[in-house]
């Protein structure tokens, strides 16, 4: 009687042990195969083929790979003006991924930048940024343009300044002349400006389909170069050009390039000092700049490094605790101990032992990395306050795409989006 009470003791804890083992299984194999930095590598395209314009509904979608639908919950897109965010679509593929289809509309056409997406991923949040796109108006709308470049950086447009180059006398300037928004160029015709030598140096190709979906014909098309030698000091006009060039509807149009000046000055070595000068600042520039992706870098890579730590310790602990556990019941066994109280007690330490380290392991670390932290969740109110960049923070509550964080004793409101959690 003894051996069989002890046989069903045995055999009712290693039925509990093995029902505890199988649910704590299948909560990992539930979830993604796929690691957070590949997750963070993701990017929200555009279908292909399609063509970005105004007032249409643009297709973009994201796969993320080696995770079920289940596993990913979507938040709600809130976007800025002029962007409008119509639907979405979650569905599975054959190869288990997670397919998001997303549709968006433009009110204005430019270069735009759309919210990055928010997803919970088995519990933690991510936000996967989405291609900057130019969209521009239909075709029907859009109007031959002509712009210019000078082989020294500036540009001629309707938004260029009254002057946008300093030159000394005598010196040669060079510049390409462009076209937009045109399926072909007819003629070229340009005046000869006084106190100055001019001329034509080169004609480009131009080859244009006229097909919204071309790339090439909705940006600038470079049409001939020239090569300007003012003679005369001052504020001398840009030589006028005028082209004839055939519209996206059929219409033959004439464009001429927008009225610009530059400043001709008597002194070559002023130019090279100013040039120097400005090649000083903008290198200087390009350090700090480097300077300071070196440091956000850093920065991410020490708290990235710090919760794989943190999860490598929490794993150490299961083994060990679990061992433990193991070693316990096996003496306990050997012993021959006919209570159940021991293995009952084996058995509670070991759900416990599992809860925690469920627990622990999805377990978020939150780090603010910049922006304005507020006292009230609005963009145009509430008193600024000061969090160091780049440090952990607890968060308290979320409210339509902000956070309200804590950071010792100072608690404040931020976007969303200048939370990361890992």
């Amino acid at each position: 009687m003894e051996k069989q009470r002890e046989y069903k003791n045995f055999r009712f804890i290693i039925r509990l042990l093995t029902f505890i083992s199988v649910l704590f299984t299948g909560s990992l194999f539930a979830s993604p195969l796929i690691s957070e930095d590949e997750i963070n590598k993701l990017i929200i395209l555009p279908e292909e083929n399609i063509e970005l314009v105004t007032q249409k509904e643009i297709k973009f979608h994201l796969t993320i790979p080696k995770t079920s639908p289940l596993a990913v919950e979507i938040s709600t897109p809130i976007e800025q003006e002029n962007i409008v965010f119509k639907t979405l679509r979650k569905t599975g593929t054959k190869n288990n991924d997670t397919l998001i289809e997303l549709w968006y509309i433009f009110e204005t056409s430019g270069e735009h930048k759309i919210n990055p997406l928010e997803l919970k991923i088995a519990g933690h949040y991510f936000y996967i940024p989405f291609q900057s796109l130019f969209i521009t108006d239909p075709m029907e709308k859009m109007v031959p343009k002509l712009s210019a470049k000078f082989s020294s950086g500036p540009w001629i447009s309707a938004s260029s300044s009254s002057s946008v180059i300093t030159s000394p006398v005598s010196k040669k300037i060079k510049f390409t002349v462009y076209i937009q928004y045109s399926s072909q160029v007819l003629n070229i015709d340009y005046t000869l400006p006084k106190n100055s030598l001019f001329s034509k140096i080169k004609d480009y190709e131009i080859v244009s389909s006229g097909n919204p979906n071309n790339h090439f014909s909705y940006q600038m098309i470079p049409v001939c170069d020239f090569e300007w030698t003012p003679m005369a000091k001052g504020e001398i006009k840009v030589p006028s050009i005028k082209i004839k060039a055939l519209s996206y509807d059929g219409t033959i149009v004439e464009v001429t390039l927008p009225e610009t000046f530059i400043t001709v000055s008597n002194s070559s070595i002023k130019k090279q000092n100013n040039f120097q000068d400005k090649t000083f600042q903008d290198s200087f520039s390009a350090i700090e700049t480097t300077e300071e992706e070196i440091i956000l870098e850093n920065s991410l890579e020490k708290i990235s490094q710090k919760v794989k730590e943190r999860k490598k310790l929490i794993l150490k602990f299961l083994f060990i605790a679990l061992g433990t556990l193991i070693l316990f019941a096996v003496i306990i066994y050997f012993l021959k101990i006919k209570s159940p109280v021991p293995y009952l007690i084996l058995s509670i330490l070991l759900l416990f032992i599992l809860i925690t380290f469920t627990a622990l392991s999805k377990k978020q670390t939150a780090v603010y990395t910049e922006g304005a932290v507020k006292s009230i969740p609005e963009l145009n109110s509430g008193k600024i306050l000061q969090i160091t960049e780049y440090s952990e923070v607890k968060i308290i509550k979320e409210i339509n795409g902000w956070y309200c964080i804590q950071s010792g004793t100072t608690t404040g409101w931020t976007k969303k989006e200048n939370v990361r959690i890992y």
